[in-house]
Order: structure tokens, then sequence, then C-alpha cells
């Protein structure tokens, strides 16, 4: 997808912008949540579509006399500091979001969706985090494969105010339509009666419109972003497919101190399976050797 810039100078089309300026005013002005909802499949640009908006939102498209923007890439939003790829991570960004002023902060999919167990964790966070996250006067924006996995309630509590849907992405641009809250609701009303789920998007939107890619070395700096995030994601997915673990998760299995499981590695002259990052990690041989010692040591 080549990068061009539409005749006002922001990278979207349509009335997005003045939808926009309205969420940094619900959140700065009159102190109240918003979260702005992208959804789309694979491949339809939801990570770059989330930090168009992020940036606008934060400030780095600056608007001239002539009422045209540009882009103030001293504003734009910083990867490591506002895009968090996971539960975990998004909580952390939070807090340095909120410390250093960055006003924005994305939560892109990570793999939050990919079971029912962390689709339930996912939303119990999404919950506790907008019951406290007003104060902190932070513009969010989530982006999933599907906006039916966000938990009704946070949809009823009134914290999504704008949903947006990408779709026909082509390698010059992608295209979104954008649904208020009140519509948002039908359509998910709307899925109780689909069996193809994906003509819920068929509903009139409120407004549409087109992006475009970001600049190349900005996409390059994202993509990379991405991919040492996404390696992560296999990394650790790896790790629990081989059942590996942790001092603590050992200690915690045997109902020992960290200290304790240390001076049986050592004493046994066991050798980590394999290392994530600093933590040294132990397969169930390893483990089983630990168990049968702890038995000799009873008998």
């Amino acid at each position: 997808m080549k990068h061009y810039y539409f005749s006002n100078g922001l990278p979207f089309s349509g009335d997005l912008a003045k939808n926009l300026d309205m969420q940094v005013k619900r959140v700065h002005e009159y102190d109240k949540a918003s979260l702005i909802l992208i959804d789309g499949q694979v491949g339809e640009g939801k990570t770059t579509f989330a930090v168009h908006v992020a940036d606008y939102l934060k400030g780095a498209y600056e608007k001239q006399k002539d009422g045209n923007y540009k882009f103030n890439p001293k504003k734009a939003v910083v990867f490591e500091k506002q895009l968090g790829r996971g539960g975990e991570e998004f909580k952390n960004l939070l807090k340095t979001v909120y410390r250093e002023k960055l006003l924005v902060c994305l939560y892109d999919e990570a793999g939050d969706f990919t079971n029912k167990r962390k689709l339930s964790r996912f939303n119990t966070f999404i919950n506790m985090v907008f019951e406290q996250y007003r104060a902190l006067k932070i513009n969010v924006v989530l982006s999933m494969p599907f906006f039916d996995s966000l938990d009704d309630d946070i949809i009823k509590k009134g914290i999504v105010r704008m949903f947006i849907h990408l779709h026909g992405r082509s390698n010059v641009y992608g295209n979104y339509k954008a649904y208020t809250l009140k519509r948002l609701f039908y359509m998910k009303n709307n899925l109780k009666k689909m069996v193809d789920k994906r003509k819920v998007y068929s509903r009139t939107p409120n407004f549409t419109g087109c992006f475009y890619d970001l600049p190349t070395e900005r996409s390059e700096q994202l993509r990379n972003y991405s991919i040492t995030g996404k390696l992560g994601i296999l990394e650790k997915g790896d790790i629990k497919y081989q059942n590996l673990k942790t001092y603590r998760e050992i200690a915690e299995q045997f109902d020992k101190s960290i200290r304790w499981v240390k001076n049986k590695v050592t004493k046994l002259k066991l050798s980590p399976t394999r290392f994530y990052r600093t933590k040294a990690l132990y397969d169930e041989a390893t483990i089983e050797k630990i168990r049968v010692t702890m038995t000799n040591e009873r008998n």
C-alpha cells in the first residue's frame, strides 16, 4: 500500500476527524470515558488505521490556517510506549501514558482472543480498566478481529463511543464503515439471528471513508515492532506447548519457596531446558527428578 494524503492533509477521508474531535472533547473537557473500537479480518490494516486514529487524537495532525492539516512527527504515537499487544502489556503502558501525559493508548489484538478463557480474562480486565481509567483522561483505541468478542457490559456502560469496521483493503487504500453506539446496539442484537455473522456489517453506517498507509519509514518501524511482538507471542506459545516452567511455577507446584527450588536445581546439577529472556525454564523430565528427590527424602 503506497502512502498518500487526502487533499486536506489527513491520511483518512470522510467525517472521521470531526467525530474524533468529539471524543477528545469528551475525555478532556467532559471527563467521560471514550473507547474507539476497530475490527476487521486479517490483513485489513487494523493496526495501521488504529495508529492513524491515535496520531490524530494525540495532536500529530496540526490544523493550519487554511483549514488543512500537516503531520508533525514529533507528536506522533511512540509505539514502544503507547501500543500494547496484550492485557499485561497494555496495563503497563497505561501507566506510562498517564505518567508521561501521552494522551492516547492503543490495545492491539495480540492473541487475547484465541480461546474462551483468554477472552473472559480480557473482558474482565477491560471492565476493570474502564472502571478506573476515566480519571486518567486517556483516549483508548482497541483493535480486535470481531467486535462481538467485546463484552456486552462494556457497550451497555456507554464506554464504546465509536465503532469502525475495516474492509476491502487493496494495495493502495483501505475502506472503513463507522457506527455510533446506538447502531452498535442494534448490530449486537442482530447477530443472534444470523448464521453468517459477516452480514451484520451491511447495516447502514453513520459515515464511511478510505484510509492510506503510514509513511514508508514509519510503516517499517511499525512492522518491525509488530513482528517483535508476534515472535514473542509465538515463543510464549511454544513454551506453553512444551510445558516448560519457571522457578516460581515449580515452587507453586511443590508448595515450596523459590529459594528451595533453586537449591534443589543446584544440588542435582540440573541444567535449564532453555531460557526465555532472562528466565530459566525447565521441562517435565527435570521437574520429575525434583519430585523423585522429594519422595526419597520423605522416605
